[in-house]
C-alpha cells in the first residue's frame, strides 16, 4: 500500500512543479528534457546498472520501451496543443479517463484480475467522479474531438504497455528502476531532438532555476512510475483496482493542492466529484483488500 501512496504523492508533486514553473515562466520543453535525464540518472543509480547493461537486461523488450518513451514526450506536446484548441477541461478529462484502457487490458492479460459486474460498475462510477472533479467551464471555441481522443488513446495505450511489462517482465524493484530509467532515456533523447528543431524558432533560452525545477521534476516523475509498478507487483489486489485507486488518489490530492496551495476555486460540481471520489476510494479498498 505504501508504494501506491508514494506514487500518488509523486504525481501530485508533478502538478506543483508545473504550477510553479508556469509562474516563473520556465520554458516547458527545457524543464521536461532536464526532468527526463534526471529521472534516467536516478533509475540507473537505484538499479546499480548502466545504459549498456540495460540493453542486456531489457534487450528483448526494447520495442515496448521505445514506444512508451516516445508516447511520454509526444503526450507532452499533444496536451499543450489540445489545451489550446479544446480547452483545459477537455484535456484534463481526456488524460484522466485514459485509465480505463489499462483496466480493460488488465482484465485480459492478468490471470489474477478478472472481469465482474461489480468492477465494471466501479470503473463507470470512477469515470463519472473524475469528470465531475476536474470539470471547468471553458471558453474555448473549438469543439474538435480528434485531439482529445488521440490523447486519451495514447496515454491509455502507454499505461497498457506498462501493465504488460509489469505482468510478464518487470517483477522486482531493480528491474523496475532499470525499466523506468530506460524509457525516460528514450523520452529525453527525443526531447533533445525537439529542442534542436523548435528551440531556436521559439527563442527558448536556458534559465538556471529551470535546472533545479527540472531535476526535482525528474525525481518525482520517476517516483510516480517506479512506485506504481512496484504497487502493481506487491499489492495483494486486482490491478484494475490499483489503477483506479491511483487515478482517483491523484485527482483528489491534486485538487486539494490546487485549492489550499494555489487558492483555486472549485465549482459545486467539482465538490460533488471529490466527495464521490472519496466514497469510491473507500469502496475500492473494502473490495480489494
Amino acid at each position: 500500500m505504501i508504494y501506491l501512496l508514494l506514487s500518488i504523492l509523486c504525481s501530485a508533486f508533478i502538478l506543483i512543479v508545473f504550477k510553479i514553473s508556469a509562474r516563473k515562466n520556465f520554458p516547458p520543453l527545457l524543464l521536461v528534457i532536464i526532468n527526463y535525464f534526471s529521472a534516467t540518472f536516478l533509475g540507473y543509480y537505484l538499479s546499480n546498472t548502466t545504459p549498456w547493461q540495460s540493453v542486456q537486461v531489457l534487450g528483448n523488450h526494447w520495442l515496448p520501451i521505445v514506444i512508451i518513451g516516445s508516447i511520454y514526450i509526444l503526450a507532452f506536446f499533444l496536451m499543450g496543443e489540445t489545451t489550446k484548441r479544446s480547452g483545459i477541461a477537455v484535456t484534463t478529462i481526456a488524460s484522466k479517463m485514459s485509465f480505463v484502457i489499462p483496466v480493460v487490458v488488465s482484465f485480459m492479460i492478468d490471470p489474477n484480475d478478472s472481469f465482474s459486474i461489480k468492477k465494471a460498475v466501479i470503473v463507470i462510477a470512477t469515470i463519472i467522479a473524475v469528470v465531475l472533479s476536474v470539470y471547468k467551464k471553458d471558453d474555448s471555441k473549438s469543439k474538435s474531438w480528434l485531439l482529445p481522443l488521440l490523447l486519451f488513446v495514447l496515454i491509455g495505450f502507454s499505461d497498457s504497455l506498462i501493465k504488460y511489462m509489469q505482468t510478464f517482465h518487470v517483477k522486482d524493484s531493480q528491474t523496475s528502476s532499470l525499466f523506468t530509467a530506460t524509457l525516460f532515456t528514450v523520452s529525453g533523447l527525443i526531447g533533445i531532438v525537439a529542442w534542436i528543431f523548435y528551440g531556436p524558432k521559439r527563442k527558448l533560452v536556458f534559465k538556471p532555476l529551470a535546472l533545479i525545477g527540472g531535476l526535482f521534476l525528474g525525481v518525482v516523475n520517476f517516483g510516480s512510475l517506479y512506485f506504481l509498478i512496484n504497487a502493481l507487483n506487491s499489492i495483494n489486489a486486482n490491478s484494475s483496482m490499483v489503477f483506479g485507486l491511483n487515478n482517483l488518489g491523484v485527482v483528489i490530492l491534486s485538487i486539494l493542492i490546487a485549492v489550499y496551495m494555489f487558492k483555486e476555486k472549485l465549482l459545486k460540481i467539482n465538490k460533488v466529484g471529490v466527495l464521490m471520489s472519496l466514497f469510491i476510494v473507500v469502496l475500492m479498498m473494502i473490495i480489494s483488500f
